[in-house]
């Protein structure tokens, strides 16, 4: 990903196969959310968890995150 419409595609078109399938009960909402990190380039990734940290310090590591 290069640009924030790279992105924001990536985002739009994750966001609706993983809630349609959701919806049919095919994965969980914290696989919706782990598969979505997979998906981010690795550092991509590490800037974003760096600016989590900084702004939810409590939350756990282990739990999914809200990406919606």
């Amino acid at each position: 990903m290069l640009d924030i419409a790279e992105f924001s595609k990536f985002h739009r078109e994750f966001i609706a196969i993983s809630s349609y399938l959701l919806n049919k009960r095919k994965i969980a909402e914290a696989e919706q959310s782990h598969t979505f990190i997979r998906g981010l380039p690795d550092a991509l990734w590490q800037r974003i968890l760096t600016h989590l940290q900084v702004i939810k310090p409590n939350h756990n590591l282990n739990d999914e995150w809200d990406f919606k």
